[in-house]
């Protein structure tokens, strides 16, 4: 019996390693100039760049240059006029590799890149305020800019990594007033784009207390700056040291709520926070906590006669 053995050999296509095209910035007479890392593909000799580029993102793309330097870094498109028109762009490295897929380069435009979108802000434990964000959609951001409204939107930090998505400032007052924020984003060559118009603000709350009542009134703002609302709000509660515990659910739309006990003896600290809840139930915002000593003259609850006289 002869027995015949087959190698059945399958190839599996490969890829070469892209350029890192990081920015397209439109300079001031209009030309665009772009950046990018030079490819580190080893499968073989380099051969050329190839950029392409389009008015719109779904092409068609055309053959904008050739670059036959494998340490070419840049490229100028000469009469682009970036100032009016936006452009797309990738590149494609070009080796002598048999059986690769030469890979291109991300798509970037000629726009400052777009802010993201801010999801929350809210008080967190010591005072301090948390900004939490989706990553920016523009694929050349590298950094985000963080603004508070002091007397105007300043800058006040910068966050690095296109998928970092929270930042907490530490230099805040939430207790003493309404904290405001808003972000851009900036890509590797410093072009910071504008920053997003829906501002996100913190609740501040406050209590009223009446001495001799048994009655407590937390007033607030509202969070108003979730496109689609508030879902519901709660009060939280520390009446004994161990840690908030949820107290009430109320509506959307309320900013205040009146506490009827039934702590008020002297000596006893209450602590308030509200939190608002974003219609999807996906995030939510807490404002700051407000605590105080209750120092409440309770009346007799009886009387002890120790001596009487008559007096004629």
């Amino acid at each position: 019996m002869i027995l015949l053995l087959l190698a059945v050999s399958r190839a599996f296509a490969q890829s070469t390693t892209p350029p890192f095209l990081y920015c397209a910035t439109t300079d001031i007479n209009g030309d665009v100039t772009l950046l990018w890392e030079p490819s580190g593909e080893a499968c073989g000799p380099f051969i050329e760049y190839h950029v392409f580029a389009a008015t719109n993102l779904a092409g068609p793309y055309s053959l904008l240059a050739t670059l036959t330097g494998v340490g070419t870094d840049t490229y100028i498109h000469v009469g682009a006029d970036g100032a009016v028109t936006t452009w797309y762009y990738y590149i494609e490295a070009v080796y002598d590799c048999p059986g690769y897929t030469m890979t291109p380069s991300d798509t970037l435009d000629n726009i400052d890149p777009v802010a993201p979108e801010i999801t929350s802000v809210t008080v967190i434990t010591g005072g301090q305020v948390r900004i939490n964000w989706e990553p920016g959609p523009s694929p050349e951001t590298t950094s985000y800019i963080i603004y508070r409204d002091i007397g105007g939107f300043t800058p006040i930090d910068t966050v690095y990594g296109r998928f970092t998505t929270t930042v907490v400032d530490g230099t805040a007052a939430p207790a003493e007033q309404v904290e405001t924020y808003t972000i851009a984003a900036r890509d590797s060559c410093g072009n910071v784009g504008p920053f997003n118009e829906n501002s996100h603000h913190t609740i501040k709350l406050d209590v009223d207390w009446t001495i001799c009542t048994d009655t407590i009134t937390l007033l607030w703002n509202l969070y108003d700056t979730w496109p689609d609302g508030i879902e519901h709000q709660e009060i939280w509660i520390n009446d004994d040291g161990s840690g908030a515990v949820l107290y009430d659910i109320i509506a959307s739309f309320a900013t205040s709520y009146v506490y009827s006990g039934p702590e008020f003896d002297d000596g006893f600290i209450n602590a308030f926070y509200v939190k608002a809840v974003r219609a999807d139930g996906s995030t939510f915002s807490d404002s700051n906590t407000r605590g105080f000593e209750v120092n409440n003259n309770q009346p007799s609850a009886y009387n002890v006669i120790r001596n009487a006289t008559v007096n004629l």
